[in-house]
């Protein structure tokens, strides 16, 4: 299995850190880090949101734009010169 590609997600409306965690193949608490920043959008569904342990959830459009904003643009193509290339001074 190629480790770059993300694993897909189970088709649910949210996701437990957890589950991105595996996703990714990392850490949930780099997952956690990625909320805190404000890199990944949460939502907190714990009964009281005021309280020490949140529980964050991720919808599947939360990790679209997550995934369009790190998704690199296209590497600008490099000319390299030939042979006709060249100016001559004689």
């Amino acid at each position: 299995m190629n480790k770059s590609a993300p694993m897909p997600l189970p088709t649910c409306e949210t996701y437990s850190v957890d589950q991105v965690a595996k996703r990714y193949r990392i850490s949930p608490n780099k997952v956690l880090d990625w909320i805190a920043t404000g890199q990944l959008r949460a939502v907190n569904v714990a009964a009281n949101p005021q309280g020490a342990r949140p529980r964050w959830r991720v919808t599947t459009e939360a990790i679209a734009a997550f995934e369009a904003l790190r998704s690199s643009p296209p590497a600008p193509s490099v000319r390299t010169a030939r042979r006709g290339d060249y100016v001559r001074y004689v």
